[in-house]
């Protein structure tokens, strides 16, 4: 039941990044008209962070998803605990 949930919110997180990216996109396109007063700099480079990031967050959720696909089955699985997923010891404590 956890990773059908994981799997889930994956899904549902990678479609909002998608969405986000997007209309960050086109909110690059509007920031071409803008100006920064202080430096004179259009505001599209200062904008461009949003579906960047975007892209970015989805490489991530989607190598986790890969990861979790194909540990689906593997005994060694973090979700075949029942006590939950394993947390390495902390060695610097």
């Amino acid at each position: 039941f956890q990773r059908v949930v994981k799997l889930l919110t994956d899904s549902l997180s990678m479609g909002f990044m998608y969405v986000l990216t997007v209309y960050g996109f086109q909110m690059v396109e509007t920031g071409k008209l803008q100006i920064e007063t202080a430096t004179g700099i259009t505001m599209n480079y200062f904008f461009l962070c949003v579906p960047l990031c975007g892209i970015l967050t989805m490489i991530q959720l989607g190598v986790v998803m890969i990861v979790d696909l194909s540990s689906w089955g593997a005994s060694d699985s973090p979700y075949r605990n029942e006590d939950g997923p394993q947390v390495p010891a902390n060695p610097h404590a």
